[in-house]
């Protein structure tokens, strides 16, 4: 809903301008699209991978990245610096998690 929110805004600007050109609204909309894409096909690649789940399943309180997480996938694609920084921190876990075990290992 934020996105059809933003879309119309964006359009709205590109309608009232002379030539019909997209503004800085409706740019502004296509970055961010853009950049939550990015993300959401990082997590669902991810997803169905044994070291994400690993990672996913075995969370760090002390750190809120499955919160962090959970915030992205329910569409706070405003994020700030807080959630940022723990999804950085969960994506290079998962990373190393191919290598060294940082969470316990899945059983199937």
């Amino acid at each position: 809903m934020d996105s059809a929110r933003a879309a119309a805004l964006g359009l709205l600007e590109a309608l009232d301008r002379p030539d019909g050109s997209p503004g800085p609204v409706l740019q502004q909309y296509e970055k961010r699209l853009g950049q939550a894409m990015d993300f959401y096909l990082k997590m669902v690649e991810g997803f169905y991978t044994v070291p994400f789940m690993e990672v996913l399943l075995h969370p760090h309180p002390r750190w809120g990245l499955a919160a962090a997480v959970n915030a992205m996938l329910a569409g706070d694609v405003e994020a700030g610096w807080p959630i940022r920084w723990r999804l950085s921190i969960f994506l290079l876990l998962v990373r190393l998690q191919r290598h060294i075990p940082i969470a316990p290992k899945l059983q199937f």
